[in-house]
């Protein structure tokens, strides 16, 4: 309908189209019932409400997120918990779990670690 108004009224000079004020104010426009507004009213608020929740989740996680980072760069940097100095240091406590490792493992002789091979 609208396109057929511009084609109709509008004048066209080499490459360049216009329509003056006047003319596009006088282009008929349909109005949908009342009854049909209100449901497509109704339904941009419930949209919009459901995006508004969105949001607010969205921001909500991205905070949990941050909090997150922030507790396991201070876990790293042992800034955490109070430092005891009468703690092993982890290199001492991971060699520690190393042997206690080492020392649960069946131990094959020889010729069954060669046979395995």
């Amino acid at each position: 309908m609208g396109r057929r108004f511009f084609v109709e009224k509008g004048k066209q000079t080499t490459n360049l189209a216009s329509i003056s004020l006047s003319k596009i104010s006088q282009l008929p426009v349909p109005i949908p019932p009342l009854a049909e507004m209100n449901e497509a009213i109704r339904l941009l608020d419930e949209l919009l409400a459901t995006t508004a929740d969105v949001e607010a989740e969205l921001a909500a996680a991205s905070i949990c997120k941050a909090g997150r980072q922030s507790i396991l760069k201070s876990a790293f940097e042992g800034r955490l918990v109070e430092h005891d100095l009468n703690d092993e240091s982890a290199e001492q406590l991971l060699a520690r779990m190393s042997e206690q490792l080492e020392s649960r493992r069946p131990r094959q002789n020889r010729r069954q670690a060669f046979a395995a091979e």
